[in-house]
């Protein structure tokens, strides 16, 4: 039986069959949630270009890092808003539920949290790349399934587009006559 169940969330349009797989579950199991979202870099530091320190004048270097400030800050209110979102729709459709929202490298953080919180299950989508792409961008959700220490339910995203699908140009096979 599951009691804990950590639910990553990248960005809710995308997710939404995420967090209502979660739900579901959690429901019929009578489980808590866990929602994760986790902002891009360790802080609003490190996504911060360091060589651009040492170029330019000092006005256009703070006005820089001002605007790069406040576009970190809305980056963090809208992750938690979302949160905050998702998290009463759980809570009103009886499933207990908290949320926590990080920065950093969203795959060692998923299974972080997974170890520390001692889920079940972890609920999470994929984005649909594949071969090369996966390969040079990664994969959170394949790191995910090899690393969690349980089990991780990957939900497909209906809204992927699968590009060229080789079935496509297969010509159906005429019966003999």
């Amino acid at each position: 039986m599951l009691k804990k169940i950590l639910v990553a969330i990248d960005d809710l349009e995308r997710d939404r069959e995420v967090f209502d797989e979660a739900l579901a579950i959690a429901q019929t199991q009578e489980a808590s949630l866990l929602l994760l979202h986790i902002l891009p870099g360790e802080d609003q530091t490190n996504l911060f270009p360091p060589t651009l320190m040492g170029y330019g004048t000092p006005l256009l270097v703070e006005t820089t890092i001002e605007r790069f400030r406040q576009d970190w800050k809305a980056l963090e209110n809208h992750g938690l808003s979302m949160l905050q979102d998702i998290a009463a729709k759980a809570k009103a459709n009886g499933a207990p539920c908290e949320f926590i929202q990080l920065a950093g490298s969203p795959a060692p953080i998923i299974c972080e949290i997974a170890r520390d919180w001692d889920v079940d299950l972890v609920v999470m989508g994929r984005r649909g790349f594949s071969g090369l792409a996966e390969v040079f961008i990664g994969s959170v959700s394949n790191y995910a399934l090899h690393h969690a220490p349980c089990s991780v339910l990957v939900v497909q995203n209906k809204r992927i587009q699968k590009p060229n699908d080789a079935t496509q140009n297969v010509v159906p096979l005429q019966p003999k006559s």
